[in-house]
């Protein structure tokens, strides 16, 4: 029966993620109906907001992945391009036009890394414009925001340039893009139960000063999420043993909460709540991928 089973997955390699996509699908059509019927859980805060967004950010993903090596760097470039609209619309003043100018040097020189399968050197590369703009901008002021624009999004570039890299990753699991699926899935559900979580139990702040939502219980529900699924995606896409995938999930969790706490510094330095308003309820782009932007790198090395 076991070997059966083997031959039949070796046979259709991608019906492992079919199977993971089709229950997370099922999970948040559940979720979303609970919190969207009258009288339902979504009259408490912005749960409602929180969960229809992913139904914004699954279905790329999905497709991404079942475009294997194509979709994820389309993936790529596509929140590339909608980071750059969004950091447009924040520059202003005499500077702005030189800066914008910059933004689509990265995306060409991103598309270019992508497409010659360079991107690690391309991280360094983003990081190395990150550090210049970071050094050259020494505080915020009227006209004085886009070197942190320009580092916000190199750092943006440096870690979703990752992606195709895990996704590339073939250990002995037995579909192709596994890592990709599981990193996408496990950094979502870790920013899904920080939110849940501190929402509902949340008393004690974690960062007032960067991010005044995050509390330690939120912490502690993303560690929740962050380890089961974790545990229970990787072992169902045939990844690594119980143990290992443990670990990945507290080292998820931890980047991805860096990776979050990293973007809330630099609003709260640009004073702005959201980058955009890209995502109804939730900002743009960058305020649903930050914690990827850590994660890829951290999960890949």
């Amino acid at each position: 029966m076991h070997s059966r089973l083997l031959d039949a997955l070796h046979a259709h390699p991608l019906l492992p993620g079919f199977a993971v996509m089709l229950v997370l699908t099922l999970s948040l059509l559940l979720v979303t109906a609970l919190v969207t019927r009258p009288n339902g859980l979504g009259n408490r805060g912005s749960l409602r907001a929180q969960v229809t967004s992913w139904w914004y950010l699954f279905p790329p993903v999905f497709v991404a992945w079942w475009l294997q090596s194509w979709g994820v760097a389309l993936l790529v470039l596509l929140i590339g391009a909608l980071a750059a609209r969004d950091m447009f619309a924040l520059m202003k003043g005499a500077p702005a036009g030189s800066y914008r100018a910059l933004l689509t040097a990265l995306i060409f020189v991103e598309a270019v890394l992508i497409a010659t399968s360079n991107s690690m050197l391309g991280s360094a590369g983003m990081l190395l414009v990150a550090g210049l703009a970071l050094w050259r901008w020494n505080g915020v002021r009227p006209r004085g925001r886009e070197p942190l624009l320009l580092a916000l999004f190199a750092i943006q570039a440096a870690g979703l340039l990752c992606l195709p890299n895990v996704a590339a990753v073939q250990t002995h699991a037995i579909m192709p893009g596994a890592w990709f699926l599981y990193l996408c899935i496990v950094t979502a559900l870790n920013d899904i139960g920080q939110y849940i979580l501190g929402t509902a139990f949340g008393r004690h702040k974690l960062s007032p000063r960067l991010s005044p939502n995050k509390t330690w219980q939120g912490l502690g529900g993303g560690l929740l999420f962050s380890v089961l699924f974790s545990v229970l995606v990787g072992r169902g896409l045939g990844l690594a043993s119980t143990p290992l995938l443990a670990v990945f999930g507290l080292v998820l969790c931890f980047s991805g909460l860096l990776g979050d706490l990293l973007f809330s510094a630099g609003k709260r330095a640009l004073g702005v709540k959201d980058f955009s308003n890209l995502i109804p309820g939730h900002g743009g782009i960058l305020d649903r991928v930050d914690s990827l932007v850590l994660t890829a790198p951290v999960l890949l090395f």
